[in-house]
C-alpha cells in the first residue's frame, strides 16, 4: 500500500516585493513574471498610482537593455480596480512617474479578472520601477508581460512606403515610431513625435483628398513635396481632422506623415486619390435607360445630377463610391426627352 502526500507550498505574506527597496529584478528586453499582493500595503512617501491612491502596492525593477517603446501589460485575478506604474528613481518618495494605468475588471466566476497595458519610451541602461496596485483595496494574483515593440517599417522618412495608382489605400501603425533629425514640426504645435510615412504620385492634377476614418486616434497629418528630409516643403497639415483635401500636380511625387499629438499612438487606415470622377461616356441601354460607369476616391459621396439647358442641374442619385473606386449608375429619362446631359459632382 502507497500513500501519496501532496507537499503545499506556503507563500510569504506580506510578498517579498511589497517594498520599493526589495523589488523583484525583471531580466531581458521580452519577459513574464508572476505575482501577488495579498498582504502588502502602503509605504511612507510612496506615489499615489495612476492617481487613484492604492492600498496594496507590490513592486519589480528593470534595467532598459536597449532604447525603444515597450510594452508593459499587467493581469490580475481577484483585484477589481488594478492600478499600473513606471517610474524612474532611486527612493520610494523621490520617483519620476513615466506613464501610468488604471483598469477596471469584469466579474466571472465568483471572482475579479483586471487587464492593462502601457507604452513608453525606455533609454538604453535605465533603471525603471514597475509598481501594481489595487484601487479598490483587494488583493490577487498578478501577472506581468514586458515586450519590445519594434517601430513600423515606415518610421523613417527613406523608408516609407510607396503607393501606386490614381485612387490607393494605407494601413499601418505608429506604434514605437520616433521623430528624425530634422524633421519638420508638421502642424506647427508639439512638434514630431511619432512620425510614419508613405510616399504618391497624383496620377493628374486636381483636388486629391486623403480620408483616415479608420484611424484609431486623432492624427496629425501632413502633406509635403521634397526627396529629403531637409528639403519638405509643406502642401498641407492639419491636427486632429480625418480628412485633407489638397491640391496635386499630375506627376508630382507627394509625402503623407502621420503623427501623433503629443505623442499619441494607434492603428492608421486612410485612403488617398483624385477626388475629380472619371466618366466614361453614357450609353443607352436595351430598356431606354442611360447608363455611365465612373470611377473616383472610393468611400466618397458622389451626386447624379441632370439637366436639359446646362443652366438648371437636378439631383438624380447620392452615391458612396465602393471600396473599387468604380461605379455604374443608370437613370431612366422621360420618354419624350431622351437628349440631356449629366454631371457628377463631389459632395
Amino acid at each position: 500500500r502507497h500513500t501519496h502526500m501532496t507537499r503545499q507550498r506556503r507563500l510569504p505574506v506580506p510578498p517579498v516585493n511589497d517594498n520599493f527597496y526589495n523589488r523583484l529584478s525583471i531580466p531581458g528586453q521580452t519577459n513574464t513574471v508572476s505575482g501577488y499582493n495579498f498582504g502588502a500595503a502602503r509605504e511612507t512617501g510612496e506615489p499615489s498610482h495612476a492617481g487613484s491612491g492604492g492600498s496594496r502596492s507590490v513592486w519589480w525593477s528593470w534595467v532598459a537593455p536597449r532604447s525603444g517603446t515597450f510594452r508593459l501589460h499587467a493581469s490580475s485575478q481577484g483585484i477589481y480596480s488594478l492600478l499600473l506604474g513606471v517610474y524612474t528613481g532611486g527612493a520610494v518618495n523621490a520617483l519620476a512617474p513615466v506613464v501610468s494605468d488604471q483598469s477596471y475588471g469584469s466579474y466571472s466566476n465568483s471572482t475579479y479578472y483586471a487587464e492593462g497595458e502601457v507604452l513608453f519610451s525606455a533609454v538604453n541602461n535605465t533603471v525603471y520601477t514597475f509598481a501594481v496596485d489595487t484601487g479598490s483595496g483587494d488583493a490577487g494574483w498578478i501577472q506581468l508581460a514586458l515586450t519590445y515593440v519594434p517601430p513600423p517599417p515606415n518610421d523613417l522618412f527613406a523608408s516609407r512606403i510607396l503607393l501606386v495608382g490614381a485612387n490607393v489605400s494605407g494601413a499601418g501603425y505608429n506604434i514605437g515610431a520616433t521623430p528624425e533629425p530634422g524633421e519638420p514640426d508638421h502642424t506647427g504645435f508639439s512638434g514630431p513625435s511619432n512620425s510614419v510615412w508613405w510616399a504618391w504620385s497624383a496620377p493628374r492634377s486636381g483636388i486629391a483628398r486623403l480620408s483616415a476614418q479608420g484611424t484609431t486616434f486623432s492624427p496629425v497629418i501632413a502633406i509635403y513635396t521634397g526627396s529629403s528630409v531637409p528639403a519638405l516643403s509643406l502642401v498641407e497639415s492639419g491636427l486632429f481632422v480625418t480628412q485633407i483635401d489638397f491640391t496635386a500636380v499630375g506627376g508630382v511625387s507627394y509625402a503623407i506623415a502621420f503623427d501623433g499629438y503629443f505623442g499619441a499612438t494607434g492603428n492608421i487606415q486612410f485612403t488617398l486619390g483624385m477626388l475629380a470622377p472619371v466618366i466614361d461616356s453614357p450609353v443607352f441601354v436595351p430598356s431606354g435607360a442611360v447608363q455611365m460607369t465612373f470611377t473616383g476616391l472610393p468611400g466618397s459621396i458622389y451626386v447624379l445630377q441632370t439637366s436639359t439647358n446646362l443652366v438648371v442641374w437636378l439631383p438624380v442619385s447620392t452615391n458612396t463610391l465602393p471600396p473599387s473606386g468604380t461605379m455604374t449608375l443608370t437613370n431612366y429619362p422621360p420618354t419624350n426627352d431622351r437628349a440631356g446631359f449629366y454631371r457628377i459632382m463631389v459632395q
